[in-house]
Parts: structure tokens; sequence; C-alpha cells
């Protein structure tokens, strides 16, 4: 039988033919795609000589820290800011508390580290917004640029206020608004509001002016007192009885309102979260629309239904300094009650606390179309400075009285549209 040698061969196999100039290949093709990611990285990056020195897109609603570019939370939303922190979960809006009276600005309840004035400044402050606030002519030796109580910033402007507007021809309006201000003390609430939209009718009123600013918080005051009588004003208001299978998220989305409205303007209360079948609601249809207007100091709220834009109500407001509140097209992305404050420095400032300055409310603006810079991080919020409001000492939000922006966050459902106008 012939013997079978089994042992193989150690000698090591020729390379395969090809074998480096794939390898060369690969090594090429690495090269051309990481030079092309590069390039796509610098082209992408935001040029320095387009870059604002001086105003960062992204306000702070610290006070403090004026060079960050990062916004106080929530921005102030819950002055989180988002690229640093998830945002709490949104609160149930039917374990809200009872929509305010009157429209009455509540007293300030503390200053926010670093911002406002000095509680001995003289100041003018007049509810309408018809007068600007003057900062002491000695405070303006040495501007900072840290705030610092009652003193400014290096360009804060010495008359910080709202734009005066004045009549083309003198206007006499106080007949109507005695008129109409006594209809509403009587609970005559659509008379009230039929002597509102005729004063601000009134031929060479200008908009803005003084008087026209009464006429609004007439206007205000009326709707609002309307909407919580449980009173249906023709063409604006609709009956509905619920039906089987009703709730009232479904309801709110149906007619463009909110929960809190539907049950405010049928009396309910707004801890009941019970529909009994075949009860009668009153509800003050969608969609509303929110303009706010800077020089004015004004923020505007209309009620599209049925048709067109009605002014609905008008409430003061407070700007950035140094133009950072951006002129542009928003809408309402979330809505919080009793916001914590997310600091960029990653502190949490929960809700109370006197350095938490985003008062009650938050409604965090998400910017729409294409803006020509990023607009993250804003919002409509309350304050613990109420003196803040109509003069421009945020870092880019609006901020607005506490009772007025509950009254906001009440009536307006998320999505709703914001425009920011000069």
């Amino acid at each position: 039988m012939a013997k079978i040698d089994y042992e193989f061969d150690n000698e090591p196999l020729p390379p395969e033919p090809g074998a480096w100039g794939r390898r060369l290949r690969l090594i090429v093709i690495f090269i051309v795609i990481a030079a092309i990611t590069a390039g796509l990285i610098y082209w992408l990056m935001p040029n320095e000589e387009t870059m604002p020195s001086v105003n960062p897109p992204v306000p702070v609603e610290n006070g403090q820290t004026p060079e960050i570019d990062t916004l106080t939370g929530d921005s102030s939303e819950s002055g989180k800011p988002e690229d640093k922190t998830t945002a709490p979960p949104p609160v149930d809006e039917n374990t809200a508390t009872e929509l305010p009276g009157d429209p009455v600005i509540p007293p300030g309840d503390g200053r926010g580290e670093g911002e406002g004035e000095d509680p001995g400044a003289k100041v003018d402050i007049v509810p309408d917004g018809g007068a600007a606030v003057t900062i002491p002519e000695e405070n303006w030796t040495n501007p900072t640029r840290e705030p610092e109580k009652g003193k400014p910033w290096i360009g804060d402007p010495k008359e910080d206020g709202p734009v005066k507007v004045e009549n083309p021809q003198p206007v006499d309006l106080s007949s109507q608004l005695a008129e109409g201000r006594e209809l509403l003390k009587n609970r005559k609430y659509e008379a009230a509001l039929q002597a509102a939209e005729k004063a601000l009718a009134t031929p060479g009123l200008a908009e803005n002016s003084p008087e026209w600013r009464q006429a609004a918080k007439l206007l205000t005051e009326a709707n609002l007192a309307l909407l919580r009588s449980g009173l249906r004003r023709e063409k604006f208001a609709v009956d509905y009885t619920v039906k089987s299978g009703d709730n009232f998220s479904r309801l709110a989305a149906k007619f463009d309102t909110t929960i809190d409205a539907i049950k405010i303007s049928s009396r309910m209360p707004l801890a009941n979260n019970i529909l009994p079948l075949g009860k009668r609601l009153v509800i003050y249809p969608g969609p509303w629309k929110i303009k706010v207007e800077k020089s004015a100091r004004l923020l505007k709220l209309y009620n599209e239904f049925p048709a067109g834009g009605r002014l609905y109500a008008v409430f003061d407001i407070g700007i950035g300094r140094l133009g950072r509140t951006p002129s542009a097209d928003f809408v309402i992305s979330t809505k919080l009650k009793n916001p914590d404050w997310y600091t960029p420095e990653g502190r949490v400032i929960k809700y109370g606390d006197p350095e938490n300055m985003l008062g009650d409310y938050f409604l965090k603006l998400a910017p729409t179309g294409t803006p020509d810079k990023p607009l993250l991080g804003y919002g409509i919020h309350g304050t613990r400075d109420d003196a803040s409001v109509t003069k421009s000492q945020s870092n880019g939000c609006i901020r607005m009285h506490n009772a007025d922006v509950e009254t906001l966050y009440r009536i307006v459902p998320s999505r709703t549209p914001v425009e920011i106008v000069d």
C-alpha cells in the first residue's frame, strides 16, 4: 500500500494579485470622504463676520450674563435651555386655578437678582403705558456691562418705555368710556363691549395713543367679563349640547380653543373633569392670533371667529434690552404652569425661588418659516418684577404681568400664531 504524506507545506502563499492596489484605493476614498465632510462642516458653520458682536441671537433671562447666547430656559420657558435639558411634561390644564377676575395688576413680590431698578429710584409707571420710565440722571455716569440695580447697561436708552403716539386731532372719549365703565359695573357686559368698540372706531383716533389705550383697556375688561359670565354673545359664541362620546379635549380641538376656556365660559369649576351628557355649554371658538408690538410695548389678542380678526384684548408687555427680542413669526409650542428655570450653567431654580424670574406661566415660542438666524428658546412669560413690564429689560423674551399671562394661558391653545413686529 502506498504511503501518503499528510503534512502541509509551511511556506507562505504568494500574495494575491492586486491586493495592494485595492488597499491604496480604499485609503484614497477615505481621504476624499474626510475632506468632503470637513468642507461641509466649514461651510455650515456660522461666519463670525456676520454674527452680531453685542446682541446674542438667543436671550438669557438671568439679567447677569449678557454675553451668553443660550436662552434661559424654557428659556424662558420654564427657564430651561432646550439644548441642555429635557423640558418637563406638560401641565394638565384641568388642574389650574381660577381665571383672575378683572385684569388687575398684582403687586410685585420681589425682584430678580440684577433686574429691575432700585426701589428708591424715581420712576413713574403708568398702567396704560402712556409714559416712559426715566432712570435718574446721576445713574448715567457709569453705565455697566453687567446688570446692577438702578443702573443702565451700556447701550440702554435713557428713556425706556412705549413710543408716544399722538392723535392727528384732539379726541375726547371721556363720556363714552365713562358710560362703558358704568355699564360694566352694572354687569351689562355686551353693552359695555359695544361702547368700547364704538370708542375705538372714533374718527381721528390713532392706534396706540393714550385715548386708544384707555378704550382698549375697557374692551379687554368687557370681553373677559363676558367670557366669565356664561352669557353668549350673538355671532361670536355657540351653544353646544354635550353628546355621547364628547370629552373636553375633543371639544377644545373641534372649536380651536382650550379646555379651561370652555369651562370658564360655561361656568364650570376648572378642577371638574366630568362632562355630563346633555349639558349645555357656551363656547367662544377660535382661531386666535397674537400680535406683539415692541415699540408700543403691547400684546394684542385677536379672535378670528367667525371670520376676520377682531381685537379681543390688549396687555402691556416688556421686551428684550438692546434689541434682543426678534421681529419674526412664531407659534406657541408648549404651555407651562409654575415653570422651573434651568440656567445656562446647569442650575435648576425651582418655581417660587426669588431667583426664578419667569413668573407663574410660560408660553414657549417656536419659529415658523425660514428665519435668517436661529430663533430658539424665546417665550412669553410672567415676571417677579412688575416694574419691568413696558420696559426693555429682558434678554429677549416677552414679559407680562402674571395675571395677564395667566389669562392668555387659559384662552389661547397651542399652535396659536404669534407675530412680533417692531
